[in-house]
This record gives structure tokens, C-alpha cells and sequence, in this order.
């Protein structure tokens, strides 16, 4: 076992944590917190999701996860439920749950005991099982897949679902369709050899981590996940990686701003294709950085809010989305041309700016979601705030956002509709 300690100084509330690797391949990564007092997560990520799916298989790895969750030859989640009754933890079902993305899966046990056996053993079986023991019977598949169809329907028919492939055809420059009809045909008409195919060959030691974070014995959950997790084998062949435009773009020359008509107020979109590997000074001082620059503009009343948003579509790159709530649209020219100025000059950051943003409340609660981002490569999905900013790291932003251009594109579109009664079943839902 290859074992390292990673300490990251540059916040407070991160202090530490240990990150490990068995000879399979698989990480973990342990944060104590004993602010939890005796409780926590565990969580086992795949680095896995939609986008390992070949074109006959969209809508498979969803099925897949369904299936892994609930389709043992003894379910263990309703194990670890049963013995989180005996622990008094009453909302048990609400804190064990998965979900499938574009490129990760999660496996989430939350709000557990951490510190008494029972409740740790179970739950590390419990992730075991799901990965490596689940059985793919036509029962549980006909148990699974209306569940699945449904959760697709929802997804297709929000907002930002189609607001995000409105954006995403811009900035390719050709149709992006995320979830198409052969998503809710394959959901549908899944075979077991199919989804056990797709089990097996993604579902790999070497493509999994395993995160802690809680209030635990460090040395005891160590042991424990070296001896039970390291039997797990990985396939002969490497994973295949299916084609796609996603996987391979050609982006403009310039980044791109985007204001879609929505029933809200106008926002504009600047949206920045980014590596999957950025350093970790530089994951927590980005997006700091960026609303740093642009407070002003929210002080002097105008433009509302600065949001957020991040889309991994591949395993090299992710989009970062900047969006900024204007007060109306007559406001757009000038707020471009501020925006402009602002963030093509990061490596200008005085102190005094960076300081208007520290003295904010801080958002410094780590949970098993930072370290799932940073094992997946990910924008972190809060901001962790940090002390000021080396020269160094403040023109590698800069370059970052250099890279991505900075005239801009204007679209005016309203969103199209979706009614989900066009995706009839093939077969009735139960």
C-alpha cells in the first residue's frame, strides 16, 4: 500500500487530511473533524458516468447505478438501515443515497456513527457490496428502470438543463444533445448482459476513492479499508473511452458571453473551458479571485448577484460559468465592457479587494464533497478562502482565463419547451 499525507495549509478549516492508494488502484482520502462529534460520511466515488457510455448504451450507466444500489442478493442498504435503527438514527433513507453524473457516480452514506463499530463495519460493506457484488436480475431491472425513466424525464424537462445545452451548442458551435431519445429507449429495453457488461468494465478499483470525513479513528478506518477494499480486481484491458464532441472540442477563439430570455431577470453567462488538472492553490483562489474583481460592480448597485456554476463534460476539461444577474437588459453594454476590463486583469489584484471578500462570512465547512472534487479533478464546488495570493498563482489565473477569449457573442433565444409526454414508455410504468 502506497500510503501519503497531504497537508494543505492553505486554510484553516482544511488544516489536514490523509489520502492513501491500495495496489488496486483505489484512493481514500480521511478527514477528521471532530466538531461532528462521533458522526460523518462515507462516500464512494467513481470517476465514471455518462460520458464512458458508447452511443448504444446512453442511459445505461443511470440503470447501472440503480441497479448496484438495491440489486444485491442481500440488499446491504437495507442492512445499514436496520442497524441505523438500533443506532437511533431515524432518517436513515434520506442519508443513504446515489447518483449518476457526466462523470462521476456517488455512492453516499451520511449522518452516520462513525465511531462505533457496528455502524462503520456495515457501512464499508455496504459500498463493497455495490461495486462489486451486485446482481443483475431481470427482477431487480424491472424493479429499477421506471425509477430511472423518471428521474431522466425530470432532468430533461428542468431549466437548466435545457439552458445548459443552449449553451453548450453555442460554445461548440454545433447541436449538444446531453440526454437523447435513445437515453429513454435504452432505459427502457436494458438487458442484465448489458448492464452487467457495463458493470464490469467501469466499475474498477482503479476508477474508485473512497472518502471519510468525520470524527473517527483515522488509524482504525485505514486498516479497515485496506483489508476489506483490497481485494477488489481490476479488469485485464483499460475502460474504453467513447468518442464524442465533448470529449474532443474545438472551442472558439473567444470566450463566450450568453444571455438567454428567461421568465427572471437577464443573466449573463461567461463561460470558460478549464483543465481537470489545476493546482490546488489555484482551485481555491479562482473563484475568490473572480468575485473579488466583480464585487465592485455589485457594491455600486449594478448588477444583483454573481453566481457559480460548474459542468464537467470530460475527462480533460470542465466549464466554469460565471453568471451575473443584471438588473435589466438595457444595463448589458456596459456591464460587458466593465466585466471585460475587470477579468482580463486578475494579476492586478490588490490586497484591499481581496480583503472586501475575506471579511465576508466564510464558507469554509469541508465536507465529502471537496474531497470528491478534488479526487475527480473538479472546480471545488464551494470557495474556500485563503490568504492572499501569490504573484505566481494570480498571473497562472490570469493565463487561465487569457486562454479563453474575452470578446463576446450575444444570443437571444427563449429556451425551447419540453413536454414529457413526447417520450411515451415503450412499456407501462408500475
Amino acid at each position: 500500500m502506497k500510503k501519503l499525507f497531504a497537508c494543505l495549509a492553505l486554510t484553516a478549516s482544511l488544516l489536514s487530511y490523509t489520502s492513501g492508494k491500495l495496489e488496486n488502484g483505489l484512493q481514500y482520502h480521511l478527514k477528521q473533524s471532530t466538531d461532528l462529534q462521533g458522526r460523518g460520511s462515507i462516500w464512494l466515488v467513481l470517476n465514471i458516468g455518462m460520458l464512458q457510455e458508447t452511443n448504444q448504451q446512453k442511459g445505461v450507466a443511470h440503470l447501472t447505478e440503480h441497479v448496484a444500489w438495491s440489486g444485491i442478493e442481500k440488499p446491504p442498504i437495507e442492512r445499514f438501515i436496520m442497524i441505523a435503527d438500533l443506532l437511533g438514527i431515524s432518517d436513515a433513507p434520506e442519508r443513504a443515497n446515489s447518483t449518476t453524473e457526466m462523470d462521476a457516480t456517488f455512492f453516499r452514506l451520511d449522518n452516520i456513527a462513525l465511531n462505533d463499530p457496528r455502524a462503520l463495519d456495515t457501512a464499508l460493506f455496504c459500498l463493497k457490496e455495490i461495486v462489486s457484488a451486485a446482481t443483475f436480475s431481470p427482477e431487480f431491472i424491472e424493479q429499477e428502470w421506471p425509477d430511472v425513466l423518471q428521474d431522466l424525464l425530470d432532468e430533461v424537462g428542468s431549466f437548466s438543463y435545457r439552458k445548459l445545452e443552449c449553451q453548450l451548442e453555442a460554445l461548440f458551435q454545433q447541436p449538444i444533445i446531453l440526454c437523447p431519445d435513445e437515453s429513454f429507449q435504452n432505459t427502457q429495453n436494458a438487458s442484465a448482459p448489458e448492464l452487467k457488461a457495463f458493470y464490469q468494465t467501469h466499475y474498477r478499483p482503479d476508477k474508485m476513492a473512497l472518502i471519510a470525513v468525520g470524527d473517527f479513528d483515522e488509524k482504525l478506518l485505514e486498516s479497515k479499508i485496506n483489508h476489506l477494499f483490497t481485494t477488489l480486481t481490476n479488469p485485464s484491458h483499460p475502460a474504453p473511452i467513447p468518442s464524442s464532441p465533448l470529449l474532443n472540442p474545438i472551442f472558439p477563439t473567444r470566450a463566450l458571453f450568453l444571455q438567454l430570455d428567461t421568465p427572471a431577470v437577464p443573466k449573463l453567462s461567461l463561460m470558460y473551458p478549464l483543465p481537470r488538472t489545476l493546482d490546488l492553490e489555484v482551485q481555491y483562489t479562482l473563484r475568490p479571485l473572480i468575485e473579488a474583481r466583480l464585487q465592485p460592480l455589485i457594491d455600486a448597485g449594478h448588477i444583483l448577484s454573481i453566481t457559480y456554476g460548474r459542468t464537467a463534460l470530460s475527462p480533460t476539461y470542465q466549464i466554469l460559468e460565471v453568471g451575473i444577474s443584471l438588473l435589466n437588459e438595457a444595463s448589458l453594454p456596459d456591464i460587458q465592457q466593465s466585466v471585460i476590463e475587470r477579468l482580463s486583469h486578475l494579476d492586478a489584484l490588490t490586497q484591499e479587494e481581496w480583503l472586501r471578500i475575506q471579511s465576508k462570512e466564510p464558507d469554509n465547512d469541508i465536507d465529502a464533497q471537496c474531497y470528491a472534487d478534488l479526487f475527480l479533478g473538479r472546480l471545488l464546488s464551494r470557495p474556500l478562502h485563503t490568504s492572499f495570493p501569490s504573484q505566481t498563482t494570480l498571473l497562472r489565473c490570469n493565463t487561465l482565463l487569457q486562454d479563453s477569449p474575452t470578446l463576446v457573442t450575444f444570443i437571444h433565444q427563449p429556451i425551447p419547451s419540453f413536454n414529457p409526454l413526447d417520450h411515451q414508455p415503450l412499456r407501462p410504468l408500475r
